[in-house]
């Protein structure tokens, strides 16, 4: 390409020379118009159908109709049509770069900007020795920012914000996004800040390895509903939560048949009355102020609740036969 352009340099003098040479000068033939400028500042070389040597070349160097720039011996031409620029080859110096003046490589230290159409095919901008924005045209095309090399339509590599007043004045978490608006995935219409039509899956090891139930989710993290103080839970809610079924399955807290084994001995009622005076609340069922300090674990506390009714309903039976033996000795003693 330099040589190319330098053949260009060296016509354009010459037809300088000629022209100083003999005020005015042009080469139209049937199949090739060239004219040099007679009105156009500093002289100025025109070449295409359409031109002419009086006002209708409008800059240094016109092109009417299209151009091309070819390695050696390259036959043909991509024939864009008119006002098309092309540029053809097969080494590995094809492509087209646009130099900051003085500049004597692609770079220099203060970072100043080039474009490169590389021989691979991508499209880069690049600062310094950064590229910050690439286009390519393998992996079914896709453009990558932060990075050369991008899997899908859209890879950033870093952050992101997107919205008319997010930009330029808030900064993404580190790897996040901050979006402004509104937010669709599989649907081109979203109602709320995020709407996604199908199934989602979040979190570092989740995602790209574990499939999603059909338009449900799975998050490798906690979740805050209306709250940021998540403590150690998997789903914190700040609010009411209302469903139809609660399934909670075994906890470290064994089902309670074992109260009805026959070694299992129920606290005297006489302690029970004991211990609900000194304590204010039944044996190994939390006070208030550990449930309000602690919480309240649903199943454990269903579990000990189921306790506390399979102990009563065996004071029930003893109550009971008590009350029968009762009963013999009365009516024993009535028949006297």
């Amino acid at each position: 390409m330099r040589s190319f352009t330098s053949c260009c340099i060296a016509v354009f003098l010459l037809l300088t020379c000629v022209y100083r040479s003999t005020a005015q000068w042009s080469y139209p033939t049937s199949t090739l118009q060239v004219y040099l400028s007679t009105t156009t500042a500093n002289y100025s070389v025109g070449v295409g159908a359409g031109l002419n040597n009086t006002q209708s070349i409008l800059a240094k160097f016109h092109v009417a109709n299209e151009a091309l720039f070819s390695s050696t011996g390259m036959v043909g031409g991509p024939g864009l049509g008119a006002g098309s620029l092309s540029i053809a080859g097969s080494g590995s110096n094809v492509g087209l770069s646009i130099w900051k003046r003085g500049l004597t490589t692609l770079t220099d230290a203060s970072g100043n900007r080039w474009m490169l159409n590389n021989p691979d095919g991508s499209l880069r901008f690049t600062t310094g020795s950064v590229d910050y924005l690439t286009v390519i045209s393998t992996n079914g095309g896709g453009v990558g920012i932060g990075t050369t090399n991008p899997q899908n339509k859209l890879d950033v590599k870093g952050t992101a914000v997107i919205g008319s007043t997010y930009g330029g004045t808030n900064t993404a978490p580190a790897n996040g996004l901050l979006v402004e608006g509104n937010v669709g995935v599989g649907t081109t219409t979203p109602q709320n800040k995020m709407d996604v039509k199908g199934a989602m899956v979040i979190g570092s090891t989740y995602g790209g390895t574990n499939a999603a139930p059909a338009s449900g989710l799975l998050v490798e993290g906690n979740v805050g509903i209306g709250t940021t103080s998540l403590g150690t839970a998997k789903l914190a809610v700040e609010g009411k939560i209302n469903t139809r079924e609660i399934i909670v399955t075994a906890t470290g807290t064994p089902f309670p048949d074992y109260v009805f084994s026959d070694d299992y001995k129920v606290m005297p009622l006489n302690e029970l009355e004991q211990s609900i005076k000194q304590n204010k609340h039944l044996p190994n069922i939390p006070s208030a102020s550990e449930i309000k300090e602690q919480g309240m674990n649903l199943g454990d506390m269903q579990v000990k609740l189921l306790q506390k009714i399979e102990e009563l309903t065996l004071y029930m039976i003893d109550l009971k036969k008590e009350n029968e033996n009762l009963k013999t000795t009365v009516d024993a003693l009535t028949r006297k």
